[in-house]
């Protein structure tokens, strides 16, 4: 009986031991499924057709980076004048690989073989067939031709790949930041609404156009205001207030056509179909960061360089103390769709040559962020390679880049 009891006593204790060690493990996963749940996370809202991508403000990958190496770079600072480039420069690459680079003070597009070799000049400086007066654009249409558009003519110029005349396209209206996407709609930038009265008011208004430049779809409406200038100080300093750490309009387009379209008052990128209908909106979490004192002297640094021709050093002082400057920056800078899908966002730049970089792959989802020295001006992403404009000790080069996945 003694034996019994002991036998009995100990299976209870076993037993007691057991739900002890289930109750634990419960716990525990509900612990962890709590805070599973209470983390960021990606969340998806579609609303009469339109998929809303909500993203954490922490990246999915971390770890995740790209690393970029130049592999080729065009343009010299003396010597042969096919390879100086000017200062105000326009960049495209087309499906061979080969560059071409638009000089808009010379009103000129040379072109380049995919090793960096001049091959031949287009166009030059004038108002005949051929002739440019200010280049504001350059691509290509689905047959890869050339295209350029000249702002000041309001005329589309269109090129063979030898550099021959095609045709050229009258525009009939005064249209800005003009861009053909593979499907022959045009993105544009018009000015409606316009008052003159104390001040000059007018909205710009940015749209899709279709083959004859009739209005199809609004996308983003931007009042403007100018209040007449008492001195050249002035206007100079209610100029440079406009983009003094103010959002800009950024967009690309995806090799299908779809138009990526953003204005970072907020961080949200939104894309639309080839036909201008809205189909997505990318969203990120993310917290204001201030224009600090060091933001300001690397603005006048750069602003400064920039009109040096219109004032004089000991003068610029003078312009920058009439600036005003916004309290915080824009949730973003710029962005580019890369080859494959992935959204290149540039959240900010500065002082440093390094940039802050957020990625988003082709689904909307944030996936990283890292920091990288690559150029963002003239950036684009072809044929697993990218495209830039350097400025180096005051000069301009166009570089090619391999680029690679890097987990750190």
């Amino acid at each position: 009986m003694i034996k019994i009891r002991e036998q009995k006593t100990k299976t209870r204790e076993l037993e007691s031991t057991l739900i002890y060690l289930l109750l634990q493990l419960i716990l525990i996963g509900s612990l962890s499924s709590c805070r599973n749940s209470s983390s960021p996370s990606t969340h998806f809202e579609e609303t009469e057709g339109i998929l809303t991508i909500k993203n954490p403000s922490d990246p999915l990958h971390p770890s995740l980076a790209l690393l970029f190496k130049e592999e080729l770079s065009i343009g010299v600072v003396e010597g042969d004048e096919n390879y100086m480039l000017g200062w105000h420069i326009l960049l495209n690459i087309d499906n061979q690989g080969n560059f071409y680079i638009g000089d808009v003070e010379r009103a000129q597009i040379n072109k380049y073989d995919p090793q960096g070799n001049f091959l031949f000049t287009i166009g030059r400086r004038g108002q005949g067939p051929g002739e440019f007066q200010v280049i504001s654009k350059i691509g290509f249409d689905e047959k890869e031709n050339l295209y350029v558009f000249d702002v000041k003519s309001q005329k589309i110029s269109l090129f063979n790949p030898a550099g021959e005349l095609i045709k050229e396209i009258k525009i009939f209206q005064f249209l800005e930041e003009l861009t053909l996407n593979p499907h022959g709609y045009y993105l544009a930038r018009k000015v409606d609404n316009i008052k003159l009265e104390a001040s000059k008011k007018w909205d710009y208004t940015y749209g899709f156009f279709d083959q004859n430049f009739n209005f199809l779809h609004e996308i983003l409406r931007l009042p403007q205001e100018v209040t007449p200038a008492t001195t050249p100080y002035h206007l100079m300093a209610d100029t440079l207030s406009k983009i003094a750490f103010q959002p800009q309009v950024s967009y690309d387009f995806d090799q299908e056509g779809n138009l990526y379209f953003g204005y970072p008052q907020t961080y949200e990128i939104k894309k639309y179909s080839p036909q201008g209908e809205l189909i997505q909106i990318i969203q990120r979490r993310y917290q204001p960061q201030k224009v600090t004192n060091r933001d300001k002297k690397y603005f006048q640094q750069i602003q400064t360089a920039r009109m040096s021709n219109k004032f004089p050093p000991n003068q610029a002082s003078k312009i920058f103390k009439l600036v005003k400057f916004p309290q915080f920056k824009p949730a973003y800078e710029s962005f580019k769709v890369m080859d494959n899908g992935w959204l290149f966002v540039i959240v900010s730049s500065g002082p440093s040559e390094e940039k802050i970089i957020d990625l988003f792959d082709k689904e909307g989802i944030y996936i990283g962020q890292f920091k990288s020295k690559i150029p963002t001006e003239g950036l684009m992403f072809k044929g697993a390679k990218a495209y830039a404009v350097a400025t180096i000790d005051g000069y301009k080069f166009v570089k090619r880049y391999q680029y690679s996945r890097l987990k750190r």
